[in-house]
């Protein structure tokens, strides 16, 4: 007779005690792990492969023609515009040479001068009383023995009224009440010239020696200028 305990058999409530065989199978956390594995490659795979594009050809050659299109309107348009500038350039008229005729003494010309050549002389009279303290009204009033006092301002007057012409005639090629009435002494073209200087010296001289009245008298008489007759040297007037 079998005793009771012997006949007890032990009997695993649950499998995961491990009293019985298993067949090996991976683990449905290995299988969820490999699918999240071949996931995450796949997605790198779309991340890494750009983009299918549509017809990517034609969009490049839509593109480069356009900008061969803008370029060829760009060379077109300044062709055209130095075309039309040179049209503007020719098309702008010669500039036209001042004409000159002769001309005579003109009266308000020599009034203007007379006014500037009276200030210099006024200036310089006055700088020099003030240097030496000469009593001028006196010795007007009671000049010495020989009138030294009236030649030394005649010497004055025709001393500044010769450096007034020769100067301005020929640094500019007219005394400045000339000029205001668009006279001049002799033509462009000899303006400068060692001769025209020369010439200038000596018609001053002529207008100073002869009390500056006679020329101008003639000139008006005979409506022409006589002491540019003289010397080679006219006076001149634009047109």
């Amino acid at each position: 007779m079998m005793e009771p305990v012997d006949e007890f058999q032990f009997k695993p409530l649950t499998e995961g005690l491990g009293f019985h065989k298993k067949n090996k199978q991976p683990l449905k956390a290995d299988k969820g792990l490999d699918d999240i594995l071949v996931s995450k490659s796949a997605s790198l795979e779309m991340l890494e492969t750009p983009l299918p594009r549509k017809n990517l050809n034609t969009e490049e050659r839509i593109h480069k023609s356009s900008v061969d299109e803008i370029l060829r309107t760009l060379s077109d348009r300044r062709k055209l515009n130095f075309k039309d500038d040179r049209k503007k350039q020719i098309a702008l008229p010669a500039k036209q040479t001042a004409k000159w005729k002769a001309s005579s003494w003109e009266l308000p010309a020599f009034l203007l001068d007379t006014m500037l050549l009276a200030a210099l002389v006024l200036t310089a009279l006055i700088s020099l009383l003030m240097i030496t303290k000469i009593d001028l009204s006196g010795n007007l009033i009671n000049p010495d023995q020989d009138g030294m006092v009236y030649l030394s301002l005649a010497t004055l007057l025709v001393g500044f009224a010769w450096i007034y012409m020769v100067t301005s005639r020929i640094f500019m090629g007219s005394t400045p009440g000339e000029w205001v009435f668009d006279q001049r002494v002799g033509l462009p073209e000899q303006f400068g010239s060692a001769g025209y200087q020369l010439k200038v010296a000596l018609r001053s001289i002529l207008v100073v020696a002869t009390g500056f009245v006679l020329f101008p008298f003639l000139s008006v008489l005979f409506d022409r200028d006589i002491l540019g007759k003289m010397t080679g040297l006219e006076l001149v007037k634009r047109t």
